[in-house]
């Protein structure tokens, strides 16, 4: 099991970032061309594609929460 963290998937000059909505649950599997979540940089809003196959194992930040690209926002799990 890994962390997800928006710095993986972000430019280096974003600090934060606003959870939006959360496309998968607890439990659900995802392919590497699907959106798992959406964000809101400022007044953009972008999807996070993993580029990998996986499952959702724990939601850690919710909906709505501003959180730093570094910080721990989700389980995750290969399968």
């Amino acid at each position: 099991m890994e962390e997800l963290k928006l710095a993986d998937y972000l430019e280096e000059d974003v600090e934060d970032a606003e959870i939006s909505q959360w496309y998968k649950k607890p439990g659900e599997l995802f392919s590497a061309e699907e959106a798992v979540l959406e964000i809101l940089i400022g007044k953009s809003e972008t999807e996070i594609c993993l580029g990998k196959a996986g499952k959702l194992e724990e939601i850690i930040c919710e909906e709505g929460e501003i959180v730093g690209i570094n910080d721990p926002i989700a389980k995750i799990s290969q399968v």
